[in-house]
């Protein structure tokens, strides 16, 4: 069915630049958005949505356009530079959210807003006032001001206000981190990253200005480099690939100044090692950092969890390779660890590892080693393990993933039928780009079957997905 089409705006944006040229060259092809849609595996209205600004195309899109359309590596640059200008405006721009801190104790839960400004509750924060207030600040003020509150509100009062730093300083910092690996269980790293960020740069300039013994120095050292490192996960999660690495970075080079290799180091070892798995051109590079946090831990004795998850992270670089008997042998190494059973004193970011999570890996092995069978196995036994009421944004990203290894595998109607219960649960699930790039993705695989109700389905869930 033709559709009228909007005019374009060029100069607004990037992402606008993008949509006119897509419309230009399609229609010098003479195709309509349909049948461009159709030969590149996507929807026609999500076609027109891309040209008029209205939705962010994944590069793969960019990349297929680009071939069908001949562009010669345009249009593939021209997403490139509507990704670097998003990056650019994230750095004081972030989405509205609404931050409220009944649900945790005294920490902030933060939830979608309706316009375009930022709601902060304050209701009986230790430190701040004695009655609730509320603040509405601008937007492009939320990093330096929203987020910033809400650091102060965790942090003691003795850090932020770069006073004399105690233990029981230390102590309460702690109690504070512990508070924010339970609101990105909540509710990812789109909302909660920028609280991370406040939170590890205050604690930064504590460091370097406020007043303290040898002692306490040491411990603020690891407590800080804890946070960068969590950090660099929340960024991760949020789908900002390059500041999850710089906190990393930063994280590893404050730890470096530590006698002790300090938890810190070796998390940002690991964590850059699943991120670098999510490319199949950094397979070895996926094996190196998994390599390198297990020797940073051999200092020490180290915990049969953490070599759990390094040998998982090993045995997908090592399907990503080829190499389907090395996968395999550290897949059952990931799981002799497991059997050991955690030690009683697990930092908090170990503290997430289960055998749903050992699942996960091994259906991605398996994938990259092209054995549905296997995949299909595993995945089905991921989300069977899943913890929804505890953990229910992973319990949503492996029915993502178990819908699309259905996908693959030609079971259509399950796929569609998991899948469904996910999109269900957008609200609760868009803080975190990880799953819904993957379920965006699975949503592109149905929408290029001949299967007529898993196309209609697509279509429909597509337009339920966040714009980025």
């Amino acid at each position: 069915m033709n559709r009228p089409e909007r005019e374009l705006y060029p100069d607004r944006s990037a992402l606008h630049r993008f949509g006119y040229e897509l419309r230009t060259r399609r229609k010098t092809r003479g195709l309509s958005q349909d049948r461009l849609g159709a030969a590149v595996h996507v929807s026609g209205d999500l076609v027109g949505r891309i040209e008029i600004g209205d939705r962010r195309p994944a590069r793969d899109f960019a990349e297929r356009c680009d071939r069908v359309l001949d562009a010669g590596g345009e249009m593939v640059r021209l997403w490139e530079a509507a990704e670097h200008e998003q990056h650019e405006q994230r750095r004081t721009d972030t989405a509205p959210v609404v931050a409220d801190t009944k649900s945790v104790g005294n920490d902030l839960v933060f939830l979608p807003a309706a316009s375009g400004t930022v709601f902060l509750r304050l209701v009986g924060l230790t430190g701040l006032t004695g009655e609730s207030t509320v603040d509405i600040v601008n937007r492009r003020d939320f990093l330096g001001s929203a987020a910033a509150l809400t650091a102060v509100a965790l942090l003691p009062h003795k850090v932020t206000s770069l006073a004399r730093i105690e233990q029981g300083d230390i102590n309460q910092t702690w109690i504070a981190l512990e508070r924010l690996f339970q609101l990105d269980d909540q509710h990812g790293g789109t909302m909660i990253y920028p609280v991370a960020v406040a939170m590890a740069q205050k604690l930064d300039a504590a460091l370097k200005q406020a007043y303290f013994t040898d002692s306490i120095s040491q411990q603020l050292r690891v407590v800080t480099a804890t946070t960068m490192e969590h950090a660099g996960w929340l960024a991760y999660d949020a789908g900002q690939d390059a500041s999850a690495r710089r906190w990393w970075l930063e994280a590893i080079h404050l730890a470096r100044d530590l006698g002790n290799v300090p938890d810190a180091h070796i998390a940002a070892l690991a964590s850059m090692s699943l991120q670098a798995s999510g490319d199949y051109r950094r397979a070895r590079e996926t094996i190196s950092l998994a390599q390198a946090a297990r020797s940073a831990a051999s200092h020490r004795t180290p915990s049969p969890t953490l070599l759990s998850i390094l040998a998982a992270r090993e045995a997908i670089g090592y399907a990503q390779l080829g190499d389907k008997e090395a996968a395999r042998s550290s897949i059952a190494e990931a799981r002799r660890w497991m059997d050991q059973g955690p030690t009683p004193d697990e930092p908090l970011w170990l503290q997430f590892w289960c055998p749903a999570d050992l699942a996960s890996h091994e259906t991605r092995a398996a994938l990259a080693l092209d054995d549905k069978i296997s995949a299909e196995k595993s995945a089905r036994s991921a989300l069977l393990q899943s913890d929804e009421q505890r953990f229910p944004r992973n319990h949503a990203l492996r029915s993502v993933r178990l819908g699309a290894v259905l996908t693959k595998t030609g079971q259509l109607d399950e796929s569609i039928s998991v899948t469904t219960n996910t999109v269900k649960r957008i609200d609760q699930i868009s803080g975190s780009r990880r799953i819904v790039n993957d379920l965006s993705e699975n949503l592109n695989q149905l929408l290029a079957q001949s299967y007529e109700p898993a196309r209609q389905f697509a279509m429909a869930a597509q337009r339920l997905l966040p714009v980025t």
